[in-house]
């Protein structure tokens, strides 16, 4: 008998498993970051420079074209 519980495993994400928030143009932008690793070492700051840019677009949207979750209502 194993001293593992029975439901050990399940419902876990894999460990490199890219996040989904359900915001597309947020999902692309990690989508692109799990890349970035794969990237030679001297391409990697100007990669995660665009993809923060990326990110401020879609932060700086108006309030009522982002999610409610993004809002803060």
């Amino acid at each position: 008998m194993s001293d593992q519980p029975v439901n050990a495993g399940q419902n876990q994400p894999e460990p490199n498993a890219v996040p989904v928030t359900g915001l597309d143009a947020v999902d692309r932008v990690l989508a692109e970051d799990a890349a970035v690793s794969e990237l030679p070492v001297n391409e990697r700051a100007a990669a995660y420079q665009e993809l923060h840019t990326e990110l401020e677009a879609v932060l700086n949207q108006q309030p009522g074209s982002l999610p409610t979750g993004l809002t803060g209502q």
